[in-house]
């Protein structure tokens, strides 16, 4: 279990990310994956917390669903733009 400081961090942490991936998008026109987020925007942060952040945005109507390209492990996934 995560004392009130450990998760306010982590909240805050998650935050950000979000926050930075609102600016990116913001900056740019264009269509992203997931992966060149995180290449781009969150270098180090785990794949799974920029998806995260990514599906919070598309389900607050910020990003729109583009379309779908190869991922990087054999799938096809979503590229995401400015709603």
């Amino acid at each position: 279990m995560l004392s009130g400081h450990e998760f306010t961090e982590l909240f805050n942490k998650a935050l950000s990310q979000t926050e930075k991936i609102m600016l990116w998008y913001h900056e740019r026109s264009g269509e992203y994956t997931a992966e060149e987020i995180q290449k781009n925007v969150l270098p180090g942060t785990l794949l799974t917390s920029v998806r995260r952040s990514m599906t919070d945005l598309f389900k607050s109507g910020y990003l729109a669903k583009g379309t779908k390209v190869m991922g990087s492990y054999g799938v096809h996934i979503y590229t995401y733009k400015k709603a």
